[in-house]
């Protein structure tokens, strides 16, 4: 029996929380996924809300919940796994469209709420790079961190 979009869709964003929680030694409250692909080019990363705060892959180790836990690996090894992973994954959320006949998303903005276990996806079909001579995926990534960053309350 073939699986529905949805089914792998669904293994498939699985698939990608489950590498960023194992990145986060699972000590996320919340993780935010994005991936983008568009004219031959994608890209995928993540960041992370640990106690109110915001941390890209790199920023890990100097989060509040390793104060007194094990220093989480953040070399460059390891952070360059993850994304490959998650690009892996995410080009395989591409393909998964396409083999449906389906119009692939040119943008995904995924947050999981650990604390809830709620997870809820965003996807976008417009254009965000790739009509633009400086814009690179790079820049949609960080401009939305920038917005959730600012935008969530903070603890304390």
């Amino acid at each position: 029996m073939r699986k529905t979009l949805e089914d792998s869709m669904q293994e498939i964003l699985e698939s990608m929380l489950g590498v960023c929680l194992e990145y986060a030694d699972d000590r996320a409250d919340g993780v935010y996924l994005w991936g983008a692909a568009e004219a031959g080019m994608s890209s995928a990363d993540v960041f992370y809300e640990i106690n109110g705060d915001f941390y890209l892959t790199h920023q890990l180790h100097t989060s509040a919940s390793t104060a007194n836990a094990a220093v989480l690996d953040t070399s460059e090894d390891r952070s360059s796994a993850l994304l490959a992973c998650l690009l892996g994954d995410f080009e395989q959320l591409v393909e998964v469209h396409e083999q449906h006949d389906r119009e692939p998303p040119t943008e995904m903005k995924a947050h999981y709420d650990v604390t809830r276990e709620k997870l809820s996806v965003a996807y976008c079909y417009d254009l965000r790079f790739s009509n633009s001579e400086t814009l690179t995926p790079g820049q949609n990534f960080d401009a939305w961190y920038e917005e959730v960053r600012w935008q969530r309350p903070r603890a304390g």
